[in-house]
């Protein structure tokens, strides 16, 4: 069996992904979670890939604030930290 002989109109449905996790977590189902969510309960065998495949998510993340505000250096460090981090899980992902 391929990912794309699971039917997914059947089962449980969750709004947020902590919760489909949990239920896996739990021998409820099988849950599709972020990589960035998973990847510690994977390496730690809590949970299991039945599938090798990894779809990378159309999603995109901003982060918006007015051309004063983004000079300030706090915000600077921020703005690098969420890069570096951006960059790390996708060299783990991608």
């Amino acid at each position: 069996m391929d990912a794309d002989d699971v039917d997914s109109s059947q089962g449980q449905f969750f709004s947020l992904a902590n919760m489909a996790i949990e239920a896996a977590l739990n021998g409820q189902g099988v849950a599709i979670g972020r990589a960035t969510l998973v990847t510690g309960l994977l390496a730690r065998g809590y949970l299991v890939a039945p599938f090798e495949r990894q779809v990378k998510s159309p999603v995109k993340y901003w982060l918006l604030c007015s051309n004063e505000l983004r000079q300030r250096e706090e915000l600077q460090v921020v703005m690098s930290w969420l890069r570096e981090q951006a960059a790390s899980q996708q060299r783990h992902v991608g």
